[in-house]
């Protein structure tokens, strides 16, 4: 667990997204790459490739949390964990919290940075979403904000979801504590100290 003391905050739009029907979407042909569902994933190994696909974007939810606490969550039958292989290697990864099965979330989702802007991230979430319709969901839904990639709501949109909710969010900067580099995520203005934390 990182020293949340240490993480100071940035202040972010989130943006929530909804699919309430089937949009009917097909599996899409992956090629070479392949999709498989990872169960009890070790921590050590879900860190590795949380850090090289959410670097960019300083992903939030993990960092303040002890290992014992996300092994928790992805050894939970809840945690569906997807990832996206090259081979063996893990290029990409979509983890939904099913926790209510008719109503499932994206938690995470996303690929290496070599692989963006290339029309696979489409196939990929395309492939997901079709899973998760297959399950008997009723509804799938996420959440995003302007930290992500600047064409992610247009992305979801294009997928079939709906915006249904924005509010400001705070966010601990986790670059701070060494979780990612102070160099990560250039574009991010670092996080400023709250009235109530020491300099």
């Amino acid at each position: 667990m990182q020293d949340i003391q240490k993480a100071p905050i940035i202040h972010s739009k989130v943006t929530y997204l909804e699919m309430n029907q089937d949009s009917g979407c097909e599996k899409a042909d992956l090629g070479h790459l392949s999709l498989r569902r990872v169960l009890n994933m070790p921590v050590a190994e879900y860190l590795d490739l949380y850090r090289e696909v959410g670097r960019d974007y300083l992903w939030n939810y993990r960092p303040g949390q002890t290992d014992s606490e996300i092994a928790a969550i992805l050894n939970s039958p809840s945690t569906w964990m997807y990832v996206l292989l090259d081979g063996e290697k893990a290029v990409g990864m979509a983890e939904l919290d099913a926790n209510n099965p008719s109503d499932v979330e994206l938690v995470h989702f996303g690929l290496l940075p070599h692989l963006l802007n290339a029309g696979l991230g489409k196939k990929f979430l395309q492939n997901v979403i079709r899973l998760v319709w297959e399950s008997g969901a009723k509804r799938m839904w996420l959440s995003t904000c302007d930290m992500d990639h600047p064409k992610a709501i247009r992305f979801y949109e294009s997928a079939g979801f709906s915006v249904f909710k924005t509010k400001m969010g705070e966010f601990r900067d986790w670059r701070f504590t060494g979780f990612y580099e102070m160099s990560d995520a250039p574009q991010i203005p670092y996080g400023e100290k709250t009235a109530g934390e020491k300099r």
